[in-house]
């Protein structure tokens, strides 16, 4: 591994104070500072990738493990707006869309001779708090809310179909198809993302 400057990755890395005033939208100081903490690891990886000349193997290691990140603050600011949404009463549960299923009211009506029942149940659907929701669900239903447009909406859910990729992709195939490239479309979309919902929660 070729050193083009001593600890040249460790240089420039703002601290987190700083870092968490790029998200000061974010009322809740607990997410805001996870999410700082995040940013200040990509920054890191991102100068630890141009400040070094690292084998290929390593090279995809590091988009990789930024395409994993990129995704969790993707996940994170999605979260807060949702959230935050219902709190301003700018949305409802009903306009997100996202629902369970839920099944009651059981009623036998025949018990076979191993003592298996077989009956009716009633199945509902209930509508989910974005506590409950997961990455796919945050999508569809910001999308409802108008807390982002159809291509964001598009964008965000290719940095959800990289994330899978990369969690999958040890068991199908050699863990080598990352680029920077892609990880800085994700930093376009998620810088993208952060001002939709500055405007959307803005009084």
């Amino acid at each position: 591994m070729a050193v083009k400057s001593d600890l040249a990755c460790l240089k420039d890395i703002p601290n987190i104070n700083i870092l968490s005033k790029r998200f000061e939208f974010i009322e809740d100081l607990v997410l805001r500072e996870n999410i700082a903490i995040v940013f200040q690891y990509l920054i890191f990886l991102i100068n630890l990738e141009r400040s070094h000349t690292l084998p290929g193997a390593i090279n995809y290691l590091i988009y990789k493990d930024m395409i994993i990140h990129t995704a969790s603050i993707t996940e994170a600011l999605l979260y807060y707006g949702l959230t935050k949404s219902l709190e301003k009463k700018k949305s409802t549960l009903e306009i997100f869309g996202v629902t369970k299923d839920k099944y009651k009211n059981f009623k036998q009506i025949y018990k076979t001779p191993t003592g298996e029942e077989i009956g009716a149940i009633i199945k509902i659907k209930e509508y989910i708090t974005p506590d409950e929701m997961q990455f796919n669900d945050f999508i569809p239903a910001a999308l409802h809310a108008g807390l982002v447009d159809g291509s964001l909406s598009k964008e965000l859910a290719i940095i959800r179909k990289q994330r899978n990729r990369v969690h999958l992709s040890s068991f199908s195939r050699v863990d080598n198809g990352y680029t920077m490239a892609e990880v800085e479309q994700m930093f376009k979309t998620v810088n993208k993302l952060k001002a939709y919902i500055i405007e959307y929660l803005a009084p």
